[in-house]
């Protein structure tokens, strides 16, 4: 990679030390809605551990009172016995039920609880600006919704209950054997304290080493995108070995990291497996000692034998499923960094956003305007001393620009290769923020507010979305999506078959489609496959005008659609924009002199400045 593309492409977020405060206040926000129903599923689980784990308590008992008169074996005698295998078996058998009630409950509500991050995440990684994704490679964007959310997803069902059940253990366990004897809280907290200091010593490394795993995917991920979109040139160049050892060093990279991590899991595992032997050992000669001086029975020493080989387990469990939870986290990490980060100005939330992160939340009652077109008496498009460039260490693109294009205007946009054309049809739907200037629509102007739409449009400002709701876009490279027919054409709009037929029939696509299917309908329903790679490009381009037609929106743009489709599909494109859109607002950037003939207006750029200004009439 040149150092010019290093400094394009931003790079991978790197995160050291503590997690920040706000990615718990991100957990918070996930689980926020069922704080009422978790708080009842804690109480559910402690008391389902605490039933569990007393079984042990009360086979001490028993062990006991057998010792208090050996030798008699009364009848009295065994009902007492009975009573305390009934009361086991009670006890087990509640627990068991409340335990398993808690453990469903919990992966259900943990896996909603995710699904609701994802669903933020994408709310706002969709609306950020458009620099966001020219400057972010889209394998590290895949990864994010990949790798990243699955390892929060893995952690959020059935291993969340797990945990939690781990740490009710580990406090039921603390009340049950201070039930039995206070002498036994030094080897409790020594137990604690012995496994705590090993992970304390581990859990930095541990957290870098995922840390580093999840930042090695992306390049990986990345390289994988960008090698299945450019098939054709690899192929075409002899290049596919270069690519081959290209990927398998970021793969590397990826073992190597997965690698690292494993055998610091390893070791974390075999610590923590000697800090149990140590402690049990103590725990052992310590209870030897207590019943020598009668200080303690024979049934709670078992009893608390049992207590610390399970909490010793346990503990050992909870610090490697915390780390586990750390993995995790790290997925929060990364995915609260695309929640963070501002979104386009004047786009907004939609009304089932539930997060209120960078006050950005639209509630049900916010904002006074609807997305849709709206009624205003001129459609005229005036551009007021319009400058734009792409980044801050870049010339402009787009030199102070200053025109008006009228109703029913035919304007063409002429001019040499990089001299702005494209440039001002992105300023035109506000893709890229503005140095100086700005655009007005029928004598409004756009509301780039921070997210948050608060101003009706009687009052001179429109939306971000409802300005955009006026134009239609046709682009030079026709962008179709796997599909119905039907859905490339109305983009989920509701339009009748009619209007669609229509729309068909004035771009010539009409028997072509017919010949699809048997009936209308189902040829309405011909499944477009990715970026329409079953059509040639002429269809796509016509699809796409038929798209603009359905969509009836008073302004076309179109980067001129003709330059790329053959001279056949060309003269349906004119038809069709010459009688069916002949009362639109048309602007196209013009490649072909046929495009300007018919043109009432020609402006033509150079570097970003106009050069000639044209008016027919």
């Amino acid at each position: 990679m040149n150092q010019s593309s290093r400094k394009f492409l931003s790079t991978e977020a790197e995160f050291e030390g503590a997690y920040s405060k706000q990615v718990f206040e991100t957990i918070f926000e996930s689980f926020k809605s069922y704080k009422g129903f978790l708080i009842f599923l804690f109480l559910v689980g402690i008391i389902g551990r605490v039933l569990l784990l007393s079984s042990a308590n009360i086979i001490g008992k028993w062990v006991d009172s057998q010792f208090v008169n050996p030798d008699l074996v009364s009848k009295s005698q065994s009902l007492f016995a009975n009573v305390y295998f009934q009361t086991l078996c009670s006890v087990v058998v509640i627990g068991f039920i409340l335990n398993t009630y808690f453990r469903i409950m919990i992966s259900r509500t943990g896996a909603r609880a995710v699904s609701l991050l994802y669903d933020e995440v994408t709310y706002r990684t969709s609306r950020l600006p458009i620099s966001f994704f020219d400057t972010n490679p889209v394998g590290r964007i895949i990864s994010r919704f990949s790798s990243d959310y699955g390892a929060i997803f893995r952690m959020a069902g059935g291993p969340l209950g797990e945990f939690l059940c781990l740490v009710f253990d580990l406090f039921a366990i603390s009340i049950l054997m201070l039930t039995l004897s206070v002498w036994y809280l030094p080897v409790l907290l020594l137990l604690v304290c012995f496994n705590y200091i090993v992970h304390r010593q581990s859990n930095h490394h541990l957290r870098q080493f995922r840390r580093n795993l999840s930042w090695s995917r992306s390049p990986a991920f990345a390289h994988f995108a960008e090698t299945v979109q450019g098939v054709v040139p690899i192929r075409a160049y002899g290049k596919i070995p270069s690519f081959s050892r290209k990927f398998n060093e970021y793969y590397g990279d990826v073992v190597k990291s997965k690698f690292k991590l494993s055998v610091s899991m390893f070791t974390y595992s075999f610590q923590m497996a000697i800090v149990t032997a140590v402690v049990l050992s103590l725990t052992i000669l310590f209870s030897i000692f207590l019943i020598r001086h009668q200080i303690v029975s024979i049934g709670s020493v078992g009893a608390v034998v049992t207590f610390i080989l399970l909490a010793s387990n346990t503990i050992q469990q909870f610090f490697e499923w915390l780390a586990n939870l750390e993995e995790a986290l790290t997925g929060v990490e990364r995915m609260n960094d695309y929640l963070r980060k501002p979104i386009e100005p004047g786009n907004r939330m939609p009304d089932v956003a539930k997060f209120f992160v960078n006050n950005l939340h639209q509630s049900n009652n916010a904002g006074s305007r609807v997305d849709g077109p709206i009624d205003i008496n001129s459609y005229e498009l005036l551009v007021r001393d319009l400058s734009l460039r792409y980044r801050e260490d870049m010339p402009l693109a787009l030199d102070h620009l200053t025109f008006e294009v009228r109703i029913n205007d035919h304007f063409a946009i002429v001019g040499k290769t990089g001299c702005g054309k494209s440039s001002l049809l992105q300023a035109l739907f506000f893709l890229y923020p503005f140095d100086t200037g700005g655009i007005e629509l029928g004598g409004k102007k756009v509301d780039l507010g921070p997210g948050l739409v608060s101003t009706s449009g009687a009052t001179g400002i429109l939306s971000l979305s409802q300005y955009r709701s006026m134009l239609s876009f046709i682009p030079q490279d026709p962008v179709l999506f796997r599909g119905p027919l039907r859905f490339n054409i109305t983009m989920n709009s509701s339009h009748s078959d009619e209007m669609i037929w229509f729309a068909l029939e004035q771009v010539g696509l009409a028997n072509w489609v017919r010949s699809l299917e048997s009936s209308a309908s189902a040829c309405l329903r011909y499944n477009i496959e990715e970026r329409g790679s079953n059509l040639s490009t002429g269809q796509r381009q016509l699809i796409c005008m038929a798209r603009a037609i359905v969509q009836d929106r008073p302004i076309i743009v179109m980067d001129e659609a003709t330059s790329s489709v053959d001279p056949e599909s060309e003269l349906k494109i004119m038809r069709a924009l010459e009688l069916v859109l002949q009362n639109k607002t048309r602007i196209v950037v013009a490649h072909r002199p046929s495009t300007i003939v018919s043109a009432n207006v020609v402006m033509t750029l150079d570097r970003g400045r106009m050069v000639n200004f044209e008016r027919k009439w």
